[in-house]
């Protein structure tokens, strides 16, 4: 659980994201629900919006990951 802000959505997308890459997909999907709990329309589109990430690879393989965790 991201502690310093429980009712954003933002620190649980991070937290997905990394579970994903660790290979927790399990802890991953419990963050994205967790993001969809505090913000039921959050999707890869709000993603691409609040983080802007200029390398195209990260930005992919961020979405694959969110994809992963159940995000869409």
């Amino acid at each position: 659980m991201f502690v310093n802000a429980p009712n954003n959505p933002g620190g649980y997308v991070i937290e997905a994201i990394a579970d994903v890459e660790l290979g927790r997909e399990d802890d991953a999907r419990a963050e994205a629900a967790e993001v969809l709990r505090l913000s039921p329309h959050y999707s890869l589109a709000t993603f691409q919006h609040v983080y802007p990430l200029k390398d195209p690879t990260v930005r992919d393989r961020w979405l694959a990951d969110l994809r992963k965790a159940g995000l869409n």
